[in-house]
């Protein structure tokens, strides 16, 4: 687990903890949460810097933008 979904999890830990008892099952719900939530916080940072497209220059010689993958991938996460 990274810093940051370690962090995620602890603290989704402490928030459901403090409403409901957390079994097994919910802890492993609250793990892939954090995981998730990471890795969307990751994809995001990473189009903020980079940008949602890239040029590419085709076969014919005209360049045009492409869609990167993750920017992609995040779109996927906010459906």
């Amino acid at each position: 687990m990274t810093d940051l979904q370690q962090s995620i999890y602890d603290l989704k830990l402490l928030q459901y903890g403090a409403m409901k008892t957390l079994t097994p099952g919910v802890q492993a719900m609250i793990y892939t949460l954090s995981c998730v939530e990471s890795e969307e916080q990751i994809l995001q940072k990473y189009c903020d810097i980079h940008g949602t497209c890239y040029m590419v220059t085709g076969k014919s010689g005209d360049v045009y933008s492409r869609a990167r993958p993750e920017w992609q991938q995040l779109k996927e996460f906010l459906q």
